[in-house]
């Protein structure tokens, strides 16, 4: 088990004070690398008091990474890590490094210009989504070229180059997406309709891209950023002010068939930019708002599962510049130890001085990657632990250095699972897991852990029920791990060698950890041995 906690002198909200400082300009987007580290991006001409145009990278634990720095011409507003370490960026620049690409490109992980990624976006992009297929989902208005037409939701293929099996068509801007457990996505925005059919600011897509006819939540007003938690349940916020006819101020949760979650009502009063869901169902939300249920929060506040106010977490931003108060936090994003990442536009944290970007002290995260058998990998995620999506694990059987794909996790209470495997007695598992952050929840990142196992020491089988059965059979029982393969094999001859025993099939495990075999050709003998061997 991991486990992540606190200084013991910090409280909850507190400003960290080993992050970085300050950034020039507004931060709108944090996401994060599985190394840790974090891409930051907005409206910033230095961090640090070092030039960095509009893109730059932190360490986890504060400062500025020095080798990177890819020089867009103008503002990153969204980013996104892929599983390759790649970075998907998008802006309002028209060149990266001193070359041509229009309002989206892809860096390498050292964040050189990746030359072979190129798909001229002409437009505005508020939103973007990495599938798990590689595929590039992004919220838009946009004119793509050599088509008259303007496209508020298009897909990329992995090589930037227009999908054009994809074309939900919703009339106007998509500010969010995120994706279900099913492959299904949520869109919200400021549309009305998806593909001639109406949808009040939010709808919920298939994976091909057609419309979902049972879901239909309604808000009166934009939906700027949402999120889905393990219940299945679907949090929006936004500048709306009801939610399936009923009032609800700017953040609302509905279940998973669209229909309001009525005990949810944190009724902030002004603008939701961005949602942070941890492990333990509570909920970090940022934006422009001064109170939560008629309690002062400035920018950024924590609920509980069911909405209420966490009134333990109060970071409070209070800002005085030109005679206006700002409290606007664009992005929130949770690092694997629980720790809170927060850009936005702002001053002072508290009492502390921090410019548009801070770190804040959180409860404790807990995670555990465990290889319970030869044919089963769990990850159990819990606390302040981010939630996640998209999760996948990896084996290494040469210390780290290359890794193979064992399959995508499915979700079990606590954390994920991957089951039917047949895995090495010894080795090196990772998983990892999709994370998205930022303004309008339209940037995403990866976290990961990695751990050797070894099934080799696991205690020596343990003969149990053995029994003469009424029909002659034979019938014994054994302890041993759990998901192995086990074959009886069986002789009268003590004598001959094991590979001359007659192999006589597999055992059945008829409980974890517990097997059975029964030999009906016993009848047919005085006396016999036998033996069990793996695999």
């Amino acid at each position: 088990m991991f486990t992540f906690s606190l200084p013991a002198l910090a409280a909850l909200g507190d400003v960290a004070p080993d992050f970085v400082h300050y950034a020039n300009g507004g931060v709108l987007s944090t996401a994060v690398q599985p190394d840790g580290k974090i891409i930051i991006a907005g409206d910033f001409g230095t961090v640090e008091y070092v030039n960095r145009n509009g893109i730059a990278r932190v360490y986890a634990e504060g400062g500025l990474d020095p080798t990177f720095n890819p020089i867009p011409n103008a503002p990153v507003i969204r980013t996104a890590v892929q599983a390759d370490g790649k970075i998907v960026i998008a802006g309002g620049f028209s060149t990266v490094g001193g070359v041509p690409r229009k309002s989206l490109a892809r860096l390498n992980a050292d964040g050189s210009l990746d030359t072979g990624f190129d798909p001229f976006v002409d437009g505005y992009v508020y939103s973007m989504m990495i599938q798990a297929d590689g595929k590039i989902v992004i919220g838009t208005e946009i004119q793509l070229p050599f088509q008259n037409a303007t496209y508020s939701l298009v897909r990329l293929n992995a090589d930037g180059t227009l999908d054009i099996s994809f074309n939900p068509n919703p009339d106007r801007s998509v500010r969010s997406m995120t994706v279900q457990a099913d492959g299904k996505f949520i869109i919200g925005g400021s549309f009305t309709t998806v593909d001639g059919t109406a949808r009040s600011r939010v709808a919920r897509l298939n994976a091909d891209g057609t419309l979902d006819p049972g879901f239909d939540p309604d808000a009166e007003g934009t939906v700027l950023c949402t999120a889905v938690q393990a219940d299945g349940k679907i949090l929006h916020g936004g500048g709306f002010t009801t939610v399936g006819g009923v009032p609800r101020n700017c953040l609302a949760r509905v279940n998973a068939d669209g229909t309001l979650d009525t005990g949810f009502n944190p009724d902030p009063n002004s603008l939701i930019w961005s949602i942070g869901v941890q492990t333990d169902g509570k909920i970090i939300i940022g934006g422009y708002f001064a109170a939560v249920q008629g309690t002062a929060r400035n920018g950024i506040a924590r609920l509980n599962p069911d909405g209420t106010l966490d009134l333990g977490f109060n970071p409070n931003l209070l800002v005085q510049q030109s005679g206006t108060l700002n409290r606007w936090v664009s992005s929130t994003t949770v690092q694997a130890n629980g720790m809170i990442v927060i850009g936005g536009f702002f001053i002072a944290v508290g009492e502390t001085l921090r410019t548009n970007i801070a770190r804040l002290y959180n409860n404790r995260a807990t995670q555990r990657l465990a290889v319970t058998s030869t044919s089963r990998v769990e990850w159990l995620r819990g606390g302040t632990s981010p939630e996640a999506h998209h999760v996948t694990f990896e084996l290494s059987t040469d210390g780290g250095t290359n890794w193979t794909s064992l399959g995508t996790g499915t979700r079990i209470p606590g954390g994920w699972e991957l089951s039917g495997l047949s895995l090495p007695v010894t080795g090196k598992v990772r998983a990892r897991a999709r994370v998205t952050s930022g303004e309008c929840n339209g940037s995403s990142g990866l976290v990961e852990t990695v751990t050797a196992y070894s099934l080799a020491s696991v205690s020596s089988p343990r003969l149990t029920a053995v029994k003469a059965l009424g029909n002659g059979a034979f019938q014994f029982g054994f302890t041993n791990l759990s998901g192995g393969p086990f074959t009886a094999l069986a002789t009268t001859n003590l004598s001959l060698p094991s590979s001359n025993w007659i192999a006589l099939g597999l055992a059945t495990e008829i409980s974890p950890g517990q097997f059975q075999f029964t030999d009906t050709a016993a009848t047919n003998l005085p006396y016999r041995f036998y033996q069990i061997r793996s695999p």
